[in-house]
């Protein structure tokens, strides 16, 4: 994967309650982390199950 190219996501937990707008350049990556919650973060102590909006950019 390019390094210059980054993905900006929207996730939400399973009843839409909270949101978390998070970057990444790995998206498959980022995603595998937040499902199986290998990085603590505010994602992992939402339970964000659901990707909303994925938009890919270069820099």
């Amino acid at each position: 994967m390019n390094k210059n190219n980054y993905f900006v996501y929207i996730a939400t937990n399973k009843i839409n309650t909270v949101l978390y707008i998070g970057v990444t350049n790995n998206f498959k990556r980022r995603i595998y982390e937040h499902k199986n919650k290998l990085v603590s973060s505010f994602s992992s102590k939402y339970n964000k199950g659901r990707i909303n909006q994925k938009q890919k950019s270069r820099f």
